[in-house]
């Protein structure tokens, strides 16, 4: 923003409305590639008598739209639209069917039949006879020409763009300023990365630190879920106030009131610890709070590397990096694995993939919702996948895809998508500005630009990350090659649920996706369930749960 004002002559304290405004009387639908943060606008333009509706490049900002006879109606919010008259609640079967499938909606579209949500990177214009016309303005892709850079520019350009993002989101909070410290690489930089920049700049900011722990888990649980000692790191490195929220066997179950309040379903199982923060930052008045969501995503773990030297026939340099990744994870090497994974399937074609799908297609995963569904209702997995992301489910294991086209498929997919505008939602909820610095613009377009060679080496991922943080991490988090897993709290809440009380959850009121369920498939999977005690049954489990309270509630 200041770097606009300044190019466009205009003072500090001139508004968003006079620079945008100044922008597109410039560079008319250009303008908006020069805008980086979330944002999503109408503009009446006079002179053609044209409407003109733009989002962000993730939906950060979302704007949701509805066509009614002859008006059309957009807002910021879903509510607002049933205010305004928009038909309440039509809920689309094949949509709430994405969402329980993959974890989100496809591009473009709401639970709601009757509503849609503008992508991201594209323009709406309605001109003066009606005429309704989408094109997309920006699109993240990989240039074929950064190559030519020395190994130290990747880590120093990261650590230059992600300093500036935090350092221009810190200029608009307020005194008290909230953070998610999880202990793991992404939360602990942006931390520490804050304080930095609080001490050197004098922003004079009180940085809050908020942390989930589970005193109560015991043996490998506790091993799993524990990262105290690594929030403690961060806490002795920086000038923090630090929150210690206990967790015990309460879950999302606990609140699915709450949960099942938002506009749209958020079906992911740890959302608890998201909604107790952000209550308490509420009721501190606490309006600003940063998270490290996307990192993953975004910095890329570089798994495309193996993919890449198996394509170029470096055979002992993917079977010695492979070996190196492996060691820094703690986990056995196996040659046939690697070589199968990442030498014979990467290197056969979209066909042999499809065919290998179809005879796994029974598999128990989070994807497979054909176990809970009545022989009539059964869909086809692969093309719902294709529908929702572009692609089938295993294609872009196969030759066809090219390994920056792994990537760029990474970085912008309905996934990220959905999950910027759920969090946006969760923010408005409880009065608070959620910031994520790893999902702006300049950092994703700038991560899909660095060579795998860089993303993965001597087995370490994120390399070019963990150098960009070396001087600002403590190095036990720097030199860090797991990830917590806090699914054994979320597993043994949903352990402690009987049988009868799972089928009153799932068909307590009679409801679109009831009709859909076959209720021996219920009983059979929850034996299951009980007998394997994993993970992935709880969450599929939990996925039906969620979805038939959240349609309860609209009926």
């Amino acid at each position: 923003r200041v770097e606009l004002l300044k190019q466009a002559c205009l003072p500090l304290s001139a508004s968003n409305n006079q620079l945008i405004l100044h922008l597109f009387n410039k560079y008319h639908k250009e303008a908006f590639n020069k805008i980086n943060g979330g944002f999503s606008i109408i503009i009446y333009d006079r002179s053609s008598s044209e409407i003109i509706v733009v989002n962000d490049h993730l939906n950060v900002k979302p704007l949701y739209y509805a066509t009614e006879g002859s008006r059309f109606v957009f807002s910021s919010n879903i509510p607002m639209l049933f205010q305004s008259g928009i038909n309440k609640n039509v809920i689309d079967k094949n949509i709430m069917l994405d969402i329980l499938i993959s974890g989100a909606p496809r591009l473009g579209r709401t639970i709601y039949k009757n509503i849609d949500c503008l992508e991201n990177n594209h323009i709406l214009s309605i001109s003066a006879s009606k005429k309704v016309t989408k094109q997309r303005y920006y699109r993240f892709s990989y240039r074929n020409d950064t190559y030519s850079y020395k190994e130290e520019y990747y880590s120093e350009k990261l650590k230059k763009l992600l300093f500036n993002s935090i350092e221009e989101k810190l200029q608009q909070t307020e005194t008290n300023t909230a953070f998610a410290l999880s202990g793991g690489l992404d939360s602990s930089s942006i931390v520490c990365m804050a304080d930095s920049l609080n001490k050197s700049k004098s922003l004079n900011k009180n940085l809050l630190t908020h942390s989930a722990i589970f005193p109560k888990l015991t043996g490998d649980q506790k091993k799993l879920a524990d990262e105290s000692f690594y929030i403690q790191k961060v806490i002795e490195k920086t000038n923090v106030e630090a929150k210690l929220h206990k967790f015990d066997t309460h879950g999302s179950l606990n609140i699915l009131d709450k949960i099942t309040n938002l506009a749209e379903p958020v079906t992911g199982v740890n959302i608890y610890i998201n909604y107790k923060i952000l209550e308490e930052l509420q009721l501190s008045g606490v309006k600003a709070y940063f998270e490290g969501i996307g990192g993953d995503m975004i910095i890329s773990h570089g798994h495309s590397r193996f993919i890449e030297l198996s394509r170029k026939f470096r055979i002992l340099d993917l079977i010695r990096e492979n070996k190196a990744f492996c060691e820094k994870k703690n986990v056995a090497f196996n040659l046939y694995s690697c070589l199968k994974n990442y030498f014979i399937y990467s290197n056969m074609p979209n066909s042999f993939h499809r065919l290998l799908y179809k005879r796994q297609k029974n598999v128990l995963n989070f994807q497979n919702l054909n176990v809970f569904l009545k022989k009539k209702y059964q869909i086809d997995l692969a093309e719902r996948w294709k529908t929702i992301f572009g692609y089938h489910p295993r294609a872009i294991a196969s030759r066809d895809y090219d390994v920056y086209k792994i990537e760029e498929l990474g970085i912008d997919n309905p996934h990220i998508n959905y999950q910027s505008r759920l969090i946006n939602q969760i923010g408005a909820e409880h009065n608070v500005e959620i910031f994520t610095p790893f999902l702006d613009k300049r950092v994703m377009s700038f991560c899909l630009q660095v060579p795998l060679s860089l993303k993965l080496k001597h087995g370490e991922s994120r390399y070019y990350f963990r150098g960009a943080m070396q001087d600002t991490l403590p190095k036990e988090i720097q030199n860090r090659h797991w990830k917590a897993d806090v699914s054994p709290g979320f597993l043994k809440e949903m352990l402690s649920l009987s049988l009868k009380e799972t089928q009153n959850l799932i068909f307590c009121r009679n409801n679109m996706l009831n009709e859909m369920l076959n209720k021996n498939f219920i009983v059979d999977f929850y034996n299951l369930f009980r007998k394997e005690r994993k993970t992935t049954y709880a969450v599929m489990l939990y996925k039906l749960i969620y979805m038939s309270e959240w349609l309860n509630r609209r009926s």
